[in-house]
């Protein structure tokens, strides 16, 4: 099981809590990171007894720049839980706007700058891999083009000789796992189809 990098907005409620001590509990060794805001006493209790594992971080989630600076100290995160909200209680002829913006501010916006910044965080760090691999590839790229061509040329003969062939015929072949295939062909269609089983015989 592959140890992860997670992180939790929302890390001081009793939903966020519960989702962190389950990543602690896993085998896997989780590094967990707990997003909180204003209250964090019982993240802070959390993260205390988890030491090196449990780690509080500052995170507004409807700020862009609070999100960048939150994965400057988790780096590339591997699993977010968007698990930070909010809600006002009115009724709709009564409720402000600004009550209004701050539920879709929580709620929405806060999920979706935290997928982006997660997202091009983990695309920064493929872009950094893909770099350094660049020469392998181009070596790896070169050497399939010469097994292409060999693999043309073998399709070829055998396109050849299976257009001199004609009537009916039985054949069976073994593939590189266990079993038998055996096939019959009539006329025309005979060529393509038994070139296929022909292919896959180990023998």
């Amino acid at each position: 099981m592959t140890s992860r990098t997670v992180l939790i907005t929302g890390g001081n409620g009793g939903l966020g809590l519960a989702i962190a001590r389950a990543f602690l509990g896993d085998p896997a060794n989780h590094r967990v990171f707990l997003g909180v805001r204003t209250r964090r006493e019982a993240a802070e209790a959390l993260a205390a007894a988890h030491p090196g594992r449990a780690t509080c971080v500052d995170l507004d989630v409807t700020s862009a720049d609070a999100w960048a600076a939150a994965l400057e100290r988790t780096g590339a995160v591997g699993v977010l839980v968007n698990n930070a909200g909010t809600h006002q209680d009115a009724l709709l002829a009564t409720m402000t706007a600004d009550a209004w913006r701050s539920v879709l501010a929580s709620n929405l916006d806060g999920t979706f700058l935290g997928c982006q910044a997660v997202v091009l965080e983990g695309d920064d760090k493929a872009e950094e891999v893909d770099d350094t691999a660049s020469e392998s590839d181009t070596d790896t790229d070169a050497d399939t083009d010469a097994d292409t061509d060999t693999d043309t040329d073998t399709d070829a003969d055998a396109d050849t000789d299976a257009d001199t062939d004609t009537g009916t015929g039985t054949g069976t072949g073994t593939g590189t796992g266990t079993g038998t295939a055996t096939e019959t062909d009539t006329g025309t269609g005979r060529a393509r189809r038994w070139r296929a089983t022909a292919s896959c015989d180990s023998g």
